[in-house]
């Protein structure tokens, strides 16, 4: 569990839930994340960035990974 999402869950406790709208226009931010990261990922592939700064390519991996799963509860939460 990284630093951002422990203050994230620890600051959420105190606030009221979201609307379904609320989660829908957070899936929707979500999204555009992970298109701009993957498209980020592609370029870095198609240049080699990847073997020159691995760190830095897991670190857009790991971004499109907690984007995702994020996503996945957010849209969750809409429908049910």
């Amino acid at each position: 569990m990284t630093a951002c999402s422990v203050y994230s869950k620890a600051n959420n406790a105190s606030k009221p839930s979201m609307s379904p709208d609320e989660h829908e226009r957070v899936a929707e931010k979500l999204e555009a994340l992970i298109r701009d990261t993957q498209a980020t990922i592609e370029l870095a592939e198609s240049h080699g960035l990847y073997q020159i700064f691995p760190e830095d390519f897991q670190a857009l991996l790991d971004i499109v990974d907690s984007a995702i799963k994020q996503q996945r509860e957010h849209t969750r939460a809409m429908l049910g």
